[in-house]
């Protein structure tokens, strides 16, 4: 519907929409769900959001609740419809014009949460109307700021936070934009901001330096000093009326907090544009971003000077406790915004340096705030104090410094030799000039390296080290009180989370690489550790013996885990964390025998941590593991799975899943160790809850099964148990499912013809994951086609109706719906017609051929390749019968495909459809003429194809020799596909392919049709060819096709001619299944009922010839007088020196 033609709202409706608006906020639930339903149809009325729009703007006249929710409504219309065409929209040019004139009237609200939703509506016009219909948008938006707009101190720090609010919102809009002219558009607001922002923010970095002192040590036993009048404010503001901020002057935490949100917000919007508004230099050669350059060297002092400001106010709130709440609310909101910021500075020196590394050390920012931040996390980790900040916001610094810290250390500029220089010749264009860029750059690199090279220094290395595994990958009194918790909820914290995401992560990943890149240093401080560590905390005599699983509910683990506990267990983790990088520091056998394995054997609470973390060191040094160990270590490992505590089983899955797809890994030692770990993991299943555990434990067994193939069948009966009570435990979580079902393609894999003890779990999974309306159906529609098709592989016969038939609806839905599972599905084809046989084709022959039909002419030239198979395996199944006339639509597609050549890129799937024509004709002549006849060719691409032969034959021969009748109609289409057929024959590479086609050559000739003899000497050229590769002189070059024609595999796999290309079966279930017992024999059978198996290419080409000499007589004779006499002494040995024509 035209939008532009419904009525046009007005000024007289705002009452009825603030009506609308009020009613929607009602708790009445008829009415307000019948204002929202008016409002969604109000959207799209021309002059809705102007309404909107001034509703917004009535501060006095309409509610507060009534404007917040005209924001909200304008936000979603604009977000909906503002880039839409004005018909469809209701949005006029006219009133797009209004509104850009409104909404920065709009951004000076009193309430924070409506001003935010102007904001982001502003953003989100100016991301479609920016630059070509608002080029004065950054112009009118500063201009707000001007001091005439603004009567006192209290109204001008307002409303510049509103702009800087709007301002904020508006770049990072813009900056996401990713079209190169987008982006050269953000670049020229980004210099054209710089100097305003860089201003701003430096001047209310300075206000904030000069008031926190005062403000944070403001005694909070004193009452708040009093509110100033506007009048004293203006005349403090003294002759300083030019500047929208104050001058830069002591003030108390309540005077402190707008221009701390201003800085903030002026911090952001400097951020994006320095990050996203300059180009990269990490990429460039000697020339870094100057702008970023000139921002950096004050953005370090100010972080610097703000930290030591924030430590200041932790020792005087040490001092004494508020007896004033209102005081000390205040000062706790300047403390929270003051650990905002900070961190927010942090990341931005973090994100700058990975996007302007050049700029970073150009600046000379680079080294003094490395040496800043090592000092920071070496402080903090040695003393457990430093910068004073509250948990939460300490952590998230400390992270920050630690990836700036790992950042530096991996930078590739920073790293890479210096380039060649190039010729100096100045007479060569350009020379002089690059010649000193290469040298500028080369400078720059061996400038950094020597002055990182001298910042890590032994001691520096050697002291962060330290600091990270002695401070930073301890677990603290707090992680075991999370681990008594909620074992769980701990495990995945501590040992799946992403490494940014907690401070023990971060300083894991940061040691890593430390110890990679100064390996010789830091090695043998690790191993002095480890000693150190050993020694202060030895094993207990008894965890010499094994004990029995404990529970950890017998004592407080918190309690009872010493700090030598916990230094040990930090610095085995550290172990197990650089185990690659330790490897030749630490003798893991002994190690294991003497250390590790008694440790995971120990009792008792406290033992948790050490038994966990020993649990860790084994996983990760798995490759270490000796052979003689494993039975031992697997025992071990398994106890700790026994234990009732879900970060011990986790743990123990974790370190057996290591194990088992290590290269070393023996079935037969493992073997016995089967069942009993087969039979913890399914137990453990229903003590986990969350998602990841249980995708955790199926991953384990799906591995279990894989590693052991046929070791496993005694152990499928139980686990075939347990999947159904799994699948309905797993509502919801699809991840699950999918486990599920990939562990019952592996059992059906091993179990092969006696996969029918699945068959009730089967019958009840495959309904539901192959029908497309099931909510699941997204996530486990691909699992589930390759778990059908590993059944229909496998199972033996007589098939049951629920595996094939029940089926075939959804997935013919499925595939005419979208060709996403184009690979698993034409393999499923073919595996339904080869299992199914005649039968399933009279069943489903019509939807087959339907199903060929949508897709031949639909799919790419890949997408036909994968097709071919399964097309030309249902016409050797049908042998004639149907659905080969249902069929004909897509055959005809496929003919025209081939006369016409295809376009460029087809030539591989134009070669392979000739085998489909081949088989059509071998099997059903009498449809492949009546395709012939039905066909609707190109008569320019049927001409292309006939006349250039007729012609050159016509030349060739003598009046007195006749030539084989005019080419028209069905011939002159049959002559067309042999032109086609002879010019691609030698595309065709597979010796298989190459007999097939040479067959249905021969069949050809015996053809009542004048056709084939025009292309005569062609066709014999390719018969000979194939007859010559397969002689017993020449048993290389084809002699197997012929003992063993077999081109049945390949079609029924239905991986197409490349199953090693993108998007082939990577699934070792899927591809495993290929060669399942089931299945090869069903292609034996069918490939010894195929007549063309057994018939030789010379017989067929004796019988062709000799039908072509009876169906055209002299005609024929003169036809193989005409051909060379090379081809002709090749066709006389081809039939053993017996002469025709």
């Amino acid at each position: 519907m035209d939008a532009s033609a419904l009525p046009a709202l007005t000024p007289a409706d705002i009452n009825a929409v603030l009506q609308c608006l009020t009613t929607a906020l009602s708790p009445a639930q008829g009415a307000n769900k019948h204002a929202e339903a008016v409002l969604a149809s109000l959207e799209q009325r021309p002059g809705f959001c102007s309404c909107l729009a001034e509703i917004i703007g009535g501060r006095a006249a309409h509610d507060y609740s009534a404007r917040w929710l005209a924001s909200v409504h304008l936000k979603n219309t604009v977000v909906r419809h503002w880039r839409s065409k004005a018909e469809r929209s209701g949005l006029s040019p006219q009133e797009r014009a209004h509104l850009r004139a409104v909404m920065l009237g709009l951004i000076d609200q009193e309430d924070n949460q409506i001003a935010i939703q102007v904001a982001l509506t502003v953003a989100k016009m100016a991301r479609a109307d920016f630059p070509q219909d608002w080029p004065n948008l950054f112009h009118d938006l500063l201009a707000q700021l001007s001091h005439e707009a603004q009567q006192q101190q209290h109204q001008s720090l307002a409303k510049t936070r509103r702009v800087y609010l709007v301002l904020h919102n508006l770049l990072k809009e813009l900056s996401s934009k990713r079209l190169p002219s987008d982006q050269r558009s953000f670049h020229e607001v980004s210099v054209l901001l710089l100097p305003f922002l860089w201003t701003q923010w430096g001047t209310t970095t300075q206000v904030l330096l000069a008031g926190l002192p005062e403000a944070l040590a403001e005694s909070p036993a004193h009452p708040p000093p009093s509110p100033q009048s506007p009048a004293q404010q203006q005349q403090q503001q003294g002759g300083h009326d030019d500047s929208p901020l104050p001058p830069p002057r002591p003030a108390p935490a309540a005077g402190l907090l707008p221009s701390m949100e201003c800085w903030i917000l002026l911090l952001k919007c400097l951020r994006r544009v320095l990050l996203l508004g300059f180009g990269s230099d990490a990429k460039l050669t000697g020339k870094p971003t100057q702008q970023v350059a000139a921002c950096l060297p004050t953005m370090v002092e100010a972080l610097q000077q703000l930290l030591a400001a924030r430590e200041s106010a932790a020792s005087h709130s040490s001092t004494g406790m508020s007896t004033n709440p209102l005081a000390a609310a205040r000062r706790g909101q300047l403390l929270a915004m003051l650990d905002r910021g900070t961190l927010k500075l942090a990341k931005a020196h973090t994100q700058l340096q990975q996007a302007h590394p050049w700029a970073t050390h150009a600046s000379g920012a680079l080294l003094p705030l490395l040496h800043f931040f090592c000092q920071l996390v070496i402080s903090h980790g040695e003393h457990g104090v430093g910068t004073g900040v509250a948990a939460n916001s300490r952590d998230r610094l400390l992270i920050q410094a630690m990836t700036y810290i790992h950042n530096v250390l991996t930078c590739q500029p920073y790293q890479r030799p210096s380039p060649p220089l190039p010729d100096p010749n100045p007479d060569q264009p350009g020379g002089g000039e690059a010649y000193m860029a290469a040298q500028a750059h080369a400078a720059m690199i061996a400038d950094v390296q020597h002055g990182l090279q001298a910042t890590w220094s032994p001691e520096r290395l050697q002291g962060l080290c330290m600091a990270l595994v002695g401070g930073y990958m301890k677990l603290t009194r707090r992680d075991l009180q999370d681990w008594e918790t909620d074992s769980e909820e701990f495990y995945h914290a501590h040992d799946t989370s992403g490494w940014q995401d907690h401070p023990k992560l971060c300083a894991e990943n940061l040691y890593l690489t430390l110890l990679k890149e100064h390996q010789g240093i830091l090695a043998p401080l690790v191993v002095h550790l480890l000693q150190q560590a050993c020694a202060a905390c030895p094993l207990h005599p008894s965890a010499q013996q094994q004990h029995p699983p404990s529970a950890s509910s017998d004592a407080s683990a918190a309690a009872a885990f010493s700090p030598a506990m916990a230094a040990k267990e930090a610095v085995m983790n550290a172990v197990a964390v650089g185990a690659y990088e330790l490897h030749d520091a630490i003798p893991f056998p002994t190690w294991l025998r003497t250390s590790l394995l008694p440790e995971i054997l120990q009792g008792g609470a406290a033992a948790l941590p050490l038994r966990r973390c020993a649990a860790r060191v084994v996983a990760q040094w798995a490759e270490n593991l000796e052979t003689p160990d494993r039975p031992a270590v697997y025992s071990a490992l398994m106890q700790i799975m026994a234990e009732p505590d879900a970060c011990m089983k986790l743990t123990a899955a974790t370190s057996l899943t290591a194990l088992i797809g290590d290269w070393n890994f023996s079935e037969a030692q493992f073997s016995e160790f089967v069942g009993p770990l087969l039979h913890l993991v399914t137990s453990a299943l229903p003590e986990l809850h969350e998602m990841d555990s249980h995708t955790h434990m199926f991953h384990l067994m799906n591995l279990v099964v894989e590693r052991m193939g046929e070791g496993i069948k005694p152990h499928v009966p139980p686990l075939l148990q347990v999947l159904p009570q799994q699948w309905v435990s797993a509502e919801g979580q699809s991840h699950v499912r999918i486990q599920i079902i990939s562990m019952l393609q592996r059992l059906i894999n091993v179990l092969g013809v006696e996969c029918t003890s699945a068959y009730p779990i089967l019958s009840a999974l495959l309904p539901y994951v192959l029908d497309p309306s099931q909510r699941e159906a997204a996530m486990l529609l691909e699992d589930g086609l390759g778990l059908w098709l590993v059944a229909l592989r496998n199972a033996p016969p007589p098939l049951p109706p629920f595996l094939l038939q029940a089926l075939f609806p959804h997935f013919v839905q499925l595939m005419m719906r979208s060709t996403e599972h184009m690979h698993v599905g034409t393999a499923l084809l073919t595996s339904c017609v080869l299992a199914g046989g005649q039968e399933f084709l009279g069943a489903c022959g019509n939807e087959v051929a339907a199903l060929m039909c949508s897709l031949v002419g639909n799919v790419s030239a890949r997408g036909l390749l994968l097709l071919l198979p399964p097309l030309g395996l249902t016409l050797i199944v049908s042998q004639g019968g149907s659905p080969v006339g249902s069929l004909t639509p897509a055959l005809q597609q496929l003919l025209s495909l081939v006369v016409e050549g295809g376009s460029e890129g087809d030539e591989l799937s134009v070669a392979c459809s000739l085998s489909v024509f081949a088989r059509l004709l071998l099997h059903a002549p009498q449809a492949f003429t009546g395709l012939l006849a039905s066909a609707a060719l190109s008569p320019a691409a049927v001409q292309a194809a006939v006349q250039p032969v007729q012609a050159a034959a016509s030349a060739a021969s003598s009046a007195a020799v006749p030539l084989p009748p005019p080419l028209v109609g069905a011939e002159a289409n049959l002559g067309a596909l042999c032109t086609a057929w002879c010019e691609r024959f030698d595309a065709i590479a597979h010796p298989a392919h190459r007999r097939l086609n040479a067959l249905a050559l021969c069949a050809l000739l015996a053809l009542p049709a004048a056709a084939p003899l025009w292309w005569l000497d062609a066709i014999l050229g390719c018969v000979t060819g194939v007859v010559a590769s397969t002689t017993p002189d020449n048993p290389e070059g084809g002699g197997a096709a012929v003992a063993g024609y077999d081109v049945v595999p390949e079609l029924a796999r239905g991986n197409g001619p490349d199953p090693d290309a993108d998007g082939a079966f990577v699934d070792l279930p899927l591809a495993t299944s290929e060669d399942a017992e089931a299945e090869s024999l069903r292609r034996q059978q069918l490939l010894a009922s195929d007549p063309a198996a057994r018939m030789g290419v010379v017989e067929a080409l004796r019988q062709g010839l000799g039908a072509a000499e009876a169906l055209h007589g002299p005609v024929f004779h003169a036809s193989m007088a005409r051909l060379d006499p090379t081809l002709q002494q090749q066709v006389a040995a081809a039939l053993g020196g017996r002469s025709l024509g």
